[in-house]
């Protein structure tokens, strides 16, 4: 049976446990859990899921491609069990490609969060140009390629703005005034005060109490569970190192300014 402590056991097992890093210097401790806090190395972290994977025979079961279309089918006599057609490419996107169709009862798509970026709805209303200038989290990685890119030349950036209250928008705002082609001003702004964690979750759900919490919580009902979730994890939150980092270079820097308790009016 899995226990959350199993790689643990693991590591001293194999004589590895050097590879478990006790972070010492968080504070998130109390009477629910006071740690150790630790992490493993890459390579660790790997070989144990290598190992879980062939222990339950599934290390061969897993191919890269990607889905091109799924469409829901009609079986023959069996009006209620409809099935899934699903046209999966595989190799690179080139004429002589294998392209399969795979039968199916049951999908799951495990997509992320930003599978479907959220959009507020005052985006849909700006013209075209202006559009374009608006950049989700997970385009970030892509447009900052881009700048750096030797063979593009882009128009200077004189000022940002960052609106949001996690770790993503504090490292995409410390990233911003770090960077030589942002030249004048970046300012993050968030509609609460900026909550420092180290983790999304509180510290009864990493104690002693972690399996009754979570058998708990999976006697719940979707959409309770739904409800708990959000309840549990609140609103964002940013490790108290990285505040420090945002309050440092906006005391030291004309380039930073943080504002909180900040919403959006119109745009």
């Amino acid at each position: 049976s899995f226990d959350h402590r199993s790689l643990g056991y693991y590591a001293e097992a194999k004589g590895r446990g050097d590879e478990l890093v006790t972070l010492k210097s968080l504070d998130q401790r109390d009477k629910h859990f006071k740690g150790p806090y630790q992490v493993p190395s890459t390579s660790i972290f790997n070989s144990f899921h290598d190992l879980l994977s062939k222990a339950y025979g599934v290390q061969d079961l897993v191919d890269t491609g990607t889905v091109l279309s799924i469409n829901p089918r009609q079986v023959d006599g069996k009006p209620n069990e409809p099935v899934f057609e699903v046209e999966i490419a595989f190799g690179k996107e080139t004429p002589s490609r294998v392209v399969k169709m795979i039968k199916t009862k049951r999908i799951v798509c495990s997509l992320g969060p930003i599978f479907r970026a959220l959009e507020p709805l005052w985006l849909h209303d700006l013209p075209t140009e202006a559009y374009e200038r608006v950049l989700h989290a997970h385009q970030i990685c892509p447009y900052l390629k881009r700048r750096n890119s030797k063979d593009k030349v882009d128009e200077v950036v004189r000022k940002i703005l960052i609106v949001g209250g996690g770790i993503t928008s504090a490292q995409l705002a410390l990233l911003a005034t770090e960077a030589n082609w942002c030249v004048e001003s970046v300012t993050l702004i968030q509609r609460s005060k900026m909550t420092a964690r180290h983790f999304d979750i509180e510290n009864y759900w990493m104690g002693p109490q972690r399996g009754k919490l979570l058998e708990d919580f999976w006697c719940l009902d979707v959409n309770d569970r739904v409800k708990k979730l959000k309840e549990t994890r609140g609103g964002g939150t940013i490790p108290p190192e990285i505040i420090c980092e945002l309050v440092d270079q906006s005391r030291t820097s004309n380039k930073l300014q943080v504002k909180e308790e900040v919403e959006l009016s119109e745009v």
